[in-house]
């Protein structure tokens, strides 16, 4: 039994360890870090945390929209989201699903699923900006 606890807490500690930021991206204003992630326990899964300071949740919406209008995880957000409204997106003649969650009124959760695999993007406002976490999780 203490074999199984001690390789559990291993496990766990070599898992959280490996979920660290990386490197550092510097966009202007915005501070971004990767988030690196352990192959064995995570696959392909990649992600990155950015921090928009000073803008709030649907300012910084905008801007990561806008910054990344070029790939997936720009192109196919809504250009304009109303908070508090829970809604979903249907592109692509259904091919892909996109799932706007408010998890309360500085938490919105999307949920992009491709038939590649699965992209979620967090944004959190607090009193100094908003945090967005941008993970890319393929099949």
């Amino acid at each position: 039994m203490k074999t199984l606890v001690l390789f559990f807490m291993m496990l766990f500690s070599a898992y959280s360890f490996s979920k660290t930021p990386t490197t550092t991206l510097d966009k202007g204003d915005i501070k971004c870090k990767d988030i690196a992630y352990q192959a064995e326990v995570d696959g392909y899964k990649s992600g990155s945390v950015c921090f928009y300071p000073s803008d709030s949740l649907l300012k910084a919406y905008e801007r990561y929209r806008a910054l990344n209008v070029n790939n997936d995880s720009g192109k196919y957000l809504l250009k304009d989201i109303h908070p508090m409204k829970d809604l979903k997106d249907l592109m692509d003649d259904g091919n892909i699903e996109i799932n706007y969650s408010w998890l309360n009124k500085s938490e919105l959760k999307v949920v992009m699923l491709f038939p590649g695999g699965i992209t979620t993007i967090l944004f959190k406002e607090n009193v100094s900006g908003t945090e967005v976490t941008d993970i890319d999780d393929p099949d």
